[in-house]
């Protein structure tokens, strides 16, 4: 039996496609999110990449060089803990359902 070996991908690689965007955006999630989660992340990847872009705008529009890489962006902006927290409970999962709702009807 073969292994078939991967070469090393750099995180700069990774910021030259879209689908390297998308997979460095991954990377950065929790491996151990329960499915309503991992759910909820897969819908943060297109907002939290808007906010990269704008703050590559403000880097422009103050005079600098548009250096902030996604990467960075990411590791000191980025808090998976923080998004969980802004989560619903329709899309955590965690709703009380039709009994507690004809309760109170």
């Amino acid at each position: 039996m073969t292994t078939q070996s991967f070469p090393l991908v750099s995180p700069e690689a990774l910021e030259e496609s879209d689908l390297g965007l998308q997979q460095l955006f991954q990377s950065f999630l929790p491996t151990s999110a329960n499915p309503f989660q991992r759910n909820y992340f897969s819908g943060l990847f297109q907002p939290t990449f808007q906010q990269y872009l704008g703050q590559l705008g403000s880097q422009v529009r103050q005079g600098q060089d548009p250096t902030l890489t996604f990467t960075n962006f990411l590791t000191n902006q980025f808090n998976p803990g923080r998004a969980l927290l802004r989560m619903s409970g329709a899309e955590s999962g965690r709703t009380a359902g039709p009994t507690l709702f004809n309760y109170f009807q």
